[in-house]
């Protein structure tokens, strides 16, 4: 009966290094977090409160493009790992 391969020779399941790890889950992280903050905003908005914490309000703004930025980051670093593949 043939062994078959196991998957703990490699630290991720998807083949990528460990700082395109870190730099998806921080995107994922960034901007769910903004979108939660934005739906919260929303929700005491229509419910007529007029005490909302201004740092609510303001975390999408910061949280949005620093996500977009991680993502960016993110495929920069893949097609680096990528094209160095190819070459060997």
């Amino acid at each position: 009966m043939p062994k078959q391969p196991t998957s703990s020779s490699k630290p991720d399941s998807f083949g990528g290094s460990r700082l395109e790890s870190i730099l998806a889950f921080s995107a994922i992280g960034v901007i769910a977090t903004s979108i939660i903050c934005m739906f919260v905003t929303l929700v005491i908005s229509a419910s007529n409160q007029n005490s909302q914490p201004a740092i609510l309000a303001q975390i999408p703004l910061f949280g949005m493009p620093l996500g977009a930025l991680l993502i960016i980051a993110l495929v920069v670093v893949s097609v680096i790992r990528r094209r160095r593949e190819n070459q060997k």
